[in-house]
Parts: structure tokens; C-alpha cells; sequence
């Protein structure tokens, strides 16, 4: 975690509003539903959160902090006091396309207790970061890239148990696929350093200049000198990283004429954590007779050797694979041939973390059709299994070792459910136990229930169904690989044949009439009350069987570990 100049203006203007590439995502959290500000340095505008998120409240900070404040997004925020996770939702994504996510917070004594809030950020499952917040007045700011692995992110805030988690900025930025090749789906970078070499200018670079707005801070050092061309920087948009022109345009060299150096510490984990470092060369100099040569040292130990960078074309070293480090020195030695000292025009350090597991991608699409379906809201925000310490209530989820977790139970009793069974159910494949009771469900029961392979308890009773039980849960019914419970539905009952006698009962009567009945298909020849008994064998399940099935659900569950502590730069 780092205090950034992530989101730093140096002052606001009437600019221009400026929407950003296509997939822009600019969230000024806390400001009123249906409005928007103007970010002073971009002239892009930023949208109010209401659409993302769920829960929270709106605050602004305390007047003390707003005259310091460098922008308009930082004066108001969203708050958490209630719920362990809450999750903010960015729709509309390409699964399988990689995104950068930044996100800023500035507490500014917004309630009034003078707090140092601590609390846990993650995107999907993992964790991104951890957030210590020691200073009001500034913005503390932490990035993320990712590889997106559904239509949506969920990037969420976890309360770790000092203060309510707090956002104020919350910013989303597609990538080009073909850059940041070692980015994929089973690993995700988190910034360690983005440096602009030499740079003379008095803030960092970012949008327009680049494309995706990353921000290129300013890395100057009383040992270097710098240099600068304005001639035109090309390959652009073939060296696997599109650095802008304006961050290749200058370069740091020693001003020993010997050893340009880069010194820095890692994370202290046992084992080390591990980075990629990306250098990006370009000879801004037209060298005529002269010669640029050197030496490329990480740790002592050498790494590129006689490297040469083209004048006016961008080159990139790189860590093929990411590296444990407690520590990093990267050494730019002059070679004994070269006639001019060397030289550095960018350079970019990222922690790779793994990419925890998330609940299965089918079960994860079918869940949120479900909450769509019956606007459910409890605690279902983020992954619905992982981390197994905040699933989503109601569900049970199986975990398997390598494979994604699923969802193996769904217990939506007496949660205010209307309209008909959702189609999205059968989507659950590997549903065992699913319970609807003590609902308003009206319409027929689906056919396709009595498909799911691994049903073995459903729960329909105390609703408003109608028509008759599909023939397939009265075959699973019958061979005792599903027990059903359908009593308190007086509009349902069992088989045509049974329908047509129900309705042959007056209302006054209906009490007569098992709507939990199961009997053989065409079964015209029974009595009702022949009816009755065998119902009770099949569709009249005991409480005490039901916590029982739960209870083994249960016991099947496990934790699974996800990710580590979060980078503090």
C-alpha cells in the first residue's frame, strides 16, 4: 500500500469534459446519485457510485481538509460501518481482456473521530491490498492489473476490525491485450514502480499522453543528469509495453559517467515475493562517431551484457520470469568500449501474486441471474464461495483441491421470493440441496428440476405453485434419490389425474387434498387417502432430517488460503 500522487491535480479548472477510451470507468464515490464531477487535470469526468454498489453511505470530508483537498474527487466518500465485505460491482467488462484498476481514499476526519481506519481491499478473490491510513489529509492510492475471468469485477472492501473501510476514488482502465505479456488469467500485478527517468517536468504523466492512463512519476536523483529529445520516439505500439513518447522522450544518465543505479527494497516474505522488472531503452541522442554500451547488473548478477539501445526506437529488457526479491539493485554499468556513459528511460517494477481459485464460471453466471431474478440483497456481493469466510449466505459451496469451488446448496427459505421458479436454477449443475420454502413463488414447478444430476433434497412447500409435479421429480421421488417436499401449495398437486379430481373439491375441501402427494403415474385408482400415505414416504421430509442434510453440506466445506498481505511502497 502505498501514499501515492495517484489521483494529484494542481488545481481545478473548467476543463473540457473528457469521457476517455472506450471502457473508461471514472467512479467519484460518495457524490449524489445521477451527478458527476470534472477531474481539474484530465477533463474526464467521474460518476457517482450509486450504480456499483449496494451498501455504504455517502460522507464528505471534514471542512478542516477540504481547502487542502488537490481534487474534487477526494471530497466526498462512500463509508462501510456495517457488513464484513462490501463489494462494488464493474459491469460490462471482456472476460479474458486485462484491465488496470486504481483506487484512491482520503479519510479527511470525515466522521469526526479522528481515526487511523485500517482495512482489506480485493479484487474477485484476491487480495490486493491492505490499507493503513495514518495521515487525513493525504491520498493514499494502490493499482491493480488483472486478467478478467467474467463480465465483471467485484472489487471489494473488507473490514478488518479498525474503522469502518472508506473509498473515494475508484477508476477502471481496459488494457491492450498484447502488452504485459506474462499478465494472464492465473496471475495478476500488483505497482511497485513506474518511473519516468530524467523527467524535468513538475508532475507525473498520464492521460492523454498515455493511452491507458498509467501514471509516470517523475524519477529524478542528485547522481544523475538528464536527458531529452524532441524528435519523434516510433514502434510505439509494437515493443509489448506502448510506453508514451513524452516518458521515452527522456532518460537519466550518471553523472560519474560510469553507473547509473536503482536501488530499492522488496517485500520481506518468507518465501520472497516475486517481480517482474521491465527497463525501456531508446537513444534519444544522434550519436555520430560515439558509442552507448553497457551493462545490465540485477543484484550483482549480470543480466543483459553489451546492450546497445536504437536510436529513436524503444527497447524493453525484461524479467522472462518473475523473480524472488528481498531487494533489487539494478547496476546500468558503462562497458570499457562504449564512449558514453548509459542510460535509462523508464523502468517499471510490479509484484506478481497467483490468482486464487474462484467459484466455477457457469455457477457464478446462474447466482447472479438468481439475485437478479428476486433482487436478493443479504451479503451477496464479490465471489460467492471465496474467501470461504465471506460466501454469501444461503449457499454451501463444495471444494475440490485444484478445481473451482461450486455451488452445492442453495437455502432461500422464507427471503420474500414472488414471480415464478427462475430458469437460472437448472444452471446450478451441481446443486444437492435447494430449498425455496415459506416463499410467495407462484407458476408451475419447472420440469428441468428434476434434470439437475445431483439433486437430492427440494424444499417447494408453504408457496403458491400450481399445476401438477413434473413426471421426472415424481420418477426421483419415487426411486428415492430425491426427497420433495411440496405441503401448503393448494394449487399444486400430482399427475393430470389428480388435477382433475382436485378440481372437482370445493374450496371448503381443499384441506383434504394432499398437495404434497406422490403416487404412480396414472394412478386414477386410488383413493385420495392411498394417496396421503404414499406421499408421506416420499414428499414429507422430517425437520430433523432437513438439519441433519444441512448439517452434512456443512461439514463439507473447507477454508481455502487466498493471497497474502498487500505491497507497501
Amino acid at each position: 500500500m502505498a501514499m501515492i500522487g495517484f489521483f494529484l491535480v494542481l488545481g481545478i479548472s473548467a476543463a473540457a469534459l473528457v469521457r476517455g477510451q472506450p471502457g473508461f470507468i471514472n467512479i467519484d464515490c460518495g457524490i449524489a446519485e445521477n451527478s458527476s464531477s470534472i477531474n481539474g487535470r484530465t477533463g474526464m469526468e467521474y460518476v457517482s457510485d450509486a450504480q456499483f454498489v449496494e451498501t455504504g453511505e455517502n460522507h464528505e470530508i471534514s471542512t478542516d481538509f477540504k481547502k487542502g483537498s488537490p481534487t474534487l474527487q477526494t471530497l466526498n466518500l462512500r463509508s462501510f460501518p456495517t457488513g464484513d465485505r462490501n463489494c462494488y460491482a464493474l459491469k460490462d467488462v471482456q472476460k479474458g481482456n486485462k484491465y488496470m484498476i486504481r483506487a484512491g481514499f482520503m479519510y479527511g476526519n470525515y466522521d469526526g473521530q479522528n481515526r487511523k481506519p485500517q482495512f482489506d481491499l480485493y479484487v474477485g478473490v484476491n487480495h490486493w491490498d491492505s490499507m493503513n491510513i495514518t495521515n487525513a489529509s493525504r491520498i493514499y492510492g494502490t493499482e491493480i492489473m488483472i486478467v478478467a475471468s467474467a463480465s465483471f469485477i467485484s472489487v471489494c472492501l473488507v473490514n478488518t476490525g479498525f474503522g469502518p473501510p472508506f473509498i473515494s476514488i475508484l477508476e477502471l482502465r481496459p488494457l491492450r491485450n498484447e502488452i504485459y505479456k506474462s499478465l494472464n488469467a492465473s496471475s495478476y500485478f500488483l505497482y511497485r514502480l513506474r518511473s519516468d527517468m530524467g523527467s524535468t517536468a513538475d508532475r507525473s504523466t498520464r492521460y492523454p499522453d498515455d493511452v491507458y492512463d498509467r501514471m509516470w512519476y517523475v524519477a529524478n536523483d542528485h547522481a544523475w543528469t538528464s536527458l531529452n529529445t524532441s524528435a519523434s520516439i516510433s514502434n510505439q505500439s509494437n515493443d509489448g509495453f506502448d510506453v508514451p513518447p513524452k516518458v521515452m522522450s527522456t532518460a537519466a544518465t550518471p553523472l560519474d559517467g560510469s553507473n547509473l543505479r536503482i536501488l530499492g527494497d522488496a517485500r520481506h516474505d518468507d518465501p520472497p515475493s516475486k517481480y517482474h522488472i521491465f527497463l525501456h531503452f531508446t537513444e534519444i541522442q544522434s550519436l555520430s562517431e560515439q558509442s552507448r554500451i553497457f551493462d545490465i547488473h540485477l543484484n550483482g548478477n549480470l543480466w543483459v551484457g553489451a546492450f546497445s539501445p536504437r536510436y529513436l526506437e524503444t527497447d524493453n529488457i525484461v524479467t522472462e520470469e518473475p523473480l524472488s526479491l528481498e531487494s533489487y539493485n539494478i547496476t546500468i554499468r558503462k562497458a570499457a568500449e562504449s564512449t558514453l556513459p548509459p542510460i535509462l528511460n523508464a523502468i517499471e517494477i510490479y509484484h506478481v501474486r497467483q490468482s486464487g481459485l474462484e467459484t466455477d464460471g457457469g455457477d457464478v453466471d446462474a447466482i447472479m441471474e438468481v439475485k437478479a431474478s428476486y433482487q436478493v440483497k443479504r451479503n451477496w456481493m464479490g465471489d460467492p464461495c471465496v474467501p470461504s469466510n465471506f460466501a454469501w449466505v444461503g449457499l454451501n459451496c463444495s471444494f475440490d483441491g485444484s478445481e473451482p469451488p461450486r455451488i452445492i446448496s442453495l437455502n432461500l427459505a422464507y427471503g420474500g421470493l414472488t414471480g415464478e421458479i427462475t430458469a437460472a436454477l437448472v444452471k446450478l449443475e451441481s446443486l444437492r440441496y435447494l430449498d425455496l420454502s415459506g416463499n410467495s413463488l407462484s407458476g408451475p414447478v419447472p420440469d428441468a428440476l428434476g434434470e439437475l444430476p445431483y439433486l437430492e433434497f427440494l424444499n417447494l412447500s408453504s408457496n403458491q405453485l400450481t399445476g401438477s409435479i413434473p413426471r421426472r421429480l415424481q420418477e426421483r421421488c419415487k426411486d428415492g434419490s430425491l426427497k420433495l417436499s411440496i405441503e401448503n401449495n393448494p394449487a399444486l398437486c400430482y399427475g393430470s389425474d389428480s388435477c382433475a379430481r382436485h378440481h372437482k373439491v370445493s374450496s371448503s375441501n381443499h384441506h383434504r387434498f394432499i398437495s404434497g402427494s406422490c403416487g404412480t403415474a396414472g394412478s386414477g385408482n386410488l383413493s385420495m387417502d392411498d394417496e396421503k400415505e404414499k406421499a408421506r414416504a416420499c414428499f414429507h421430509q422430517k425437520t430433523s432430517d432437513r438439519i441433519l442434510l444441512l448439517w452434512t453440506f456443512q461439514r463439507q466445506q473447507r477454508t481455502i488460503s487466498i493471497g497474502e498481505s498487500a505491497i507497501h511502497t
